[in-house]
């Protein structure tokens, strides 16, 4: 993990915990959601605007993320580490979580692509490194109760894509905090 990091919060619970986890270590934090009411903190946040959309479905929110694709690899821009926090129990860390994911590693290599493109019209032998051309994206993932059985076929699929995606992936498991805290 290399300096500087931007922990980045997704969807509601994940943009609660990412901005209490920034407060705490004074890091640099950012926040994708779709909820207009969602509390920020007064971090840097992108908006899904889902339009007219009053409850969009998982696959509506990723092709309305698509559209913010640009704002959201501004928020990276300049960062080694993204720390991104998601809860694969709600829709928008479904939709959303593989969507920024794969955003960013497809950014990264882009920028590597335009590095090496420079250094070859330039007559450079090897490709200058930059803070951009690596981006170490760890993902912390909040899964689903055991009982939500609707949501854990979703959840499962978002985290194959995510797995595609980032460096690493925490799961943290509800059941398991529901088991060793029954009360």
């Amino acid at each position: 993990m290399k300096k500087p990091v931007l922990l980045l919060g997704v969807g509601g619970l994940g943009s609660r915990l990412a901005s209490k986890i920034a407060n705490e270590l004074g890091c640099a934090c950012s926040i994708v959601t779709d909820d207009e009411g969602c509390e920020t903190g007064g971090y840097p946040t992108v908006l899904i605007n889902t339009q007219s959309w009053i409850n969009p479905s998982g696959r509506k929110l990723r092709f309305y993320a698509q559209a913010s694709v640009d704002r959201i690899k501004s928020l990276v821009a300049g960062y080694n580490t993204v720390l991104i926090i998601g809860n694969l129990a709600g829709k928008a860390g479904i939709a959303l979580c593989p969507t920024i994911c794969n955003t960013i590693r497809n950014h990264q290599s882009s920028v590597a692509n335009q590095t090496s493109e420079a250094a070859l019209s330039s007559f450079h032998s090897r490709p200058q490194t930059t803070a951009t051309n690596h981006i170490d994206i760890i993902t912390f993932i909040i899964m689903p109760f055991k009982f939500e059985k609707s949501r854990i076929f979703d959840a499962g699929i978002s985290l194959r894509r995510i797995r595609e995606s980032s460096g690493a992936v925490v799961v943290i498991d509800n059941d398991a905090f529901l088991d060793s805290n029954p009360d």
